[in-house]
């Protein structure tokens, strides 16, 4: 039985759920995105308590990490480093049509990253290895060779990105201004060289922050009882939602703290909100972690958390681990958001081709992303506390941004989804594979509390775009699957297929 229903995935603003069976998908409409509440609970073994229980408060817990990726520094980074990936990839596009290079061919094997790096024998025993199954397919030979990897490479300036060049010089630079983003996009996301833990990543003091609202969730629908079971399989399951609960709950025990779930979520709170702007050496979690922790253990209980006001307890914590201070981290990370949208729009002006819509699109969303992320800066800076407890955060929800919903199924999964219109989902991808299911999404009319900002269709083919990037520019094969593929597949078009270079 499973317990991740969701999946954060931050190239779509909102949330998407995961669906592995039709038992699952029942559960999903009928609890998580409908009205109806499981019963007799006490009489499930532990097994079946979870996954009934994660089903039904999932939306929660998927929620929170949309809303903390929205409020954090890193994340408003991250978030335009993929933008401009995105119009790197329709520029790539663009040019790969304008150079006649698909007139040449008919297949493009990706990443192009690894392609571009063969030797031109290389590809010509890469393509006779695929001779049977794509006997008379031509493939693009003529690519530019790009220098090989390595410390000391050097990407080109980005001013490509927003040009209607499409000489062969504009193909190599293209791809390599975009290996250069997504080269960006890992160091953005990594910690520092020395701070690696093998128990404990960035990834699970986000869960934490999660699972710390879904406990909380439990308890408004089921009771204390529910609430407590829930907790403590979660924690003794060795599971990522637990690992950074076991970590801070260490540094409690040793100084004497109380492990109270709003403590631990302030705790968790201040450890995602570092500026990499203002602090670049040590605005990642794991780093901050280490130094809260340390201070925790250092000052104890009764002046570490002082009166609790969150106003002045987060510059105590800044103070005491000589970081910038965290509040005002915040507030300029909203003059650079705005920075940044000001400078794409002034790119979009040169950009005059046949893609020039998806470019506005994957502005626009971004714009929309901004103003979502200053009503959650400015909603936070008002009232901390309203946010960060679990029990709050939940009965203030109309005051933070409303999520899209979407609902990905799991390869194999096959449901009848000919009838979705008439229960307000729209079917956005639909792949089949000799009648199997590879991996349909769909939208749903799920009115989650709190303020609308994004459009359904915008989003969506910024997510595909995104997605597609990945794909075609890299990262390492292995790690992309197969509905990505496919999205990007769609976002080719069929006169080329793709194939993967490995």
């Amino acid at each position: 039985m499973s317990t991740a229903f969701g999946d954060f995935d931050p190239r779509f603003p909102g949330i998407s759920l995961t669906v592995g069976s039709p038992t699952q998908w029942d559960r999903l409409r009928r609890y998580s995105l409908g009205d109806e509440l499981p019963s007799g609970l006490s009489s499930l073994n532990d097994a079946e308590f979870l996954e009934t229980v994660s089903s039904t408060t999932v939306v929660a817990h998927e929620m929170r990490h949309f809303h903390d990726f929205l409020l954090s520094p890193t994340g408003s980074r991250l978030m335009r480093t993929r933008v401009l990936l995105g119009l790197n990839l329709i520029q790539l596009l663009v040019a790969l049509r304008g150079t006649g290079i698909w007139d040449r061919s008919d297949v493009l094997p990706v990443p192009l990253t690894t392609w571009c790096r063969w030797s031109r024998a290389e590809r010509a025993e890469y393509a006779a290895a695929w001779s049977g199954l794509l006997e008379g397919r031509r493939f693009p030979f003529d690519l530019p060779r790009l220098p090989p990897l390595g410390d000391d490479l050097v990407y080109p300036a980005n001013q490509r990105t927003h040009t209607a060049d499409v000489s062969p010089a504009a193909v190599a630079d293209l791809i390599t201004i975009g290996e250069g983003f997504r080269r960006r996009l890992i160091e953005q996301e990594a910690p520092p060289d020395g701070v690696v833990s093998p128990r404990l990543t960035g990834g699970h003091l986000g869960e934490a922050s999660a699972f710390l609202v879904q406990v909380q969730e439990v308890y408004k629908a089921f009771g204390d009882e529910a609430a407590q079971r829930f907790f403590s399989l979660i924690l003794s399951g060795g599971n990522r939602y637990g690992v950074a609960l076991h970590n801070i709950g260490n540094a409690f025990d040793f100084s004497g703290a109380p492990l109270i779930a709003d403590l631990l979520a302030v705790f968790t709170g201040w450890i995602l909100l570092g500026d990499p702007q203002t602090a670049p050496g040590t605005a990642h979690p794991l780093v901050r972690f280490a130094l809260l922790t340390a201070a925790l253990k250092e000052k104890g209980p009764r002046a570490f958390f002082g009166d609790g006001d969150l106003l002045t307890v987060f510059p105590r914590w800044d103070e005491w681990t000589g970081q910038p201070a965290t509040l005002d981290g915040l507030r300029q990370s909203l003059d650079r958001d705005a920075g940044s949208v000001a400078s794409l729009r002034a790119g979009l002006e040169h950009v005059q081709s046949e893609l020039a819509d998806w470019a506005e699109t994957v502005v626009d969303v971004y714009e929309r992303f901004t103003t979502a992320r200053g009503l959650m800066v400015r909603a936070f800076l008002r009232e901390p506390w309203a946010y960060l407890s679990p029990a709050s955060y939940l009965h203030n929800a109309e005051h933070w941004v409303a999520p899209l919903v979407r609902v990905s199924f799991a390869d194999g999964v096959a449901l009848g989804m000919g009838n979705a219109g008439d229960h307000g989902w729209r079917v956005a991808h639909g792949f089949e594979d000799d009648g199997r299911s590879i991996g349909k999404v769909i939208y749903t009319d799920a009115e989650l509390a709190g303020i609308p900002c994004f459009d359904e269709e915008d989003a969506d083919l910024f997510h595909s775009l995104l997605a597609a990037a990945d794909v075609i520019i890299g990262p390492d094969p292995a790690d992309v699957s197969e509905v990505e593929t496919l999205l990007a597949q769609e976002i080719v078009g069929e006169e080329v297929t793709l194939i993967r270079a490995y």
